[in-house]
């Protein structure tokens, strides 16, 4: 019973394995104010046919060479709409904590498509980021993000 419970759960930890996309973009931050280029690294994993979780595994700002690593810098729930059209159109909203020059945690939303390529998919992303808490003492902000990129799927190229 043991070693049927060890197979189970080995069966699922690669199952997600092969579930899992990794995306890799570049985009602009803060447009109309202080705008800036940015590169991004994602993982994400789908949750059920029309959501899926992305987590930020690396965010570089390209203006001042900064590099935010690691799972916490932010997260999204991507709520998909799987429509018989050629762009798949899908929303992101969730958080991002930055940790730069002062401290700041921002609320996510937005909108996006992916179009399906052979073994990639290429995705265009736009929305806003709504900075709540700031400790360096500014007011709350609100500025606006692009990107583009593409999302590997694992389970299609493995």
């Amino acid at each position: 019973m043991r070693k049927l419970f060890i197979l189970i759960i080995t069966l699922l930890l690669i199952n997600s394995l092969f579930s899992l996309t990794i995306g890799v973009g570049v985009g602009v931050e803060d447009l109309g104010n202080n705008a800036y280029g940015a590169a991004k690294v994602d993982a994400i994993l789908p949750l059920v046919s029309f959501l899926d979780a992305r987590l930020n595994l690396l965010f570089l700002n390209l203006s001042e060479i900064k590099i935010n690593l690691g799972t916490g810098i932010g997260s999204d729930i991507i709520v998909k709409f799987p429509l018989p059209i050629i762009f798949q159109p899908y929303i992101p909203f969730g958080f991002s904590y930055f940790s730069n020059h002062s401290k700041s945690f921002n609320l996510k939303g937005g909108i996006g498509i992916d179009k399906e390529f052979i073994l990639i998919l290429g995705y265009l992303e736009g929305g806003f980021n709504l900075n709540l808490l700031k400790t360096n003492g500014t007011s709350q902000t609100t500025y606006f993000y692009f990107q583009g990129g593409i999302k590997l799927p694992l389970g299609k190229i493995l």
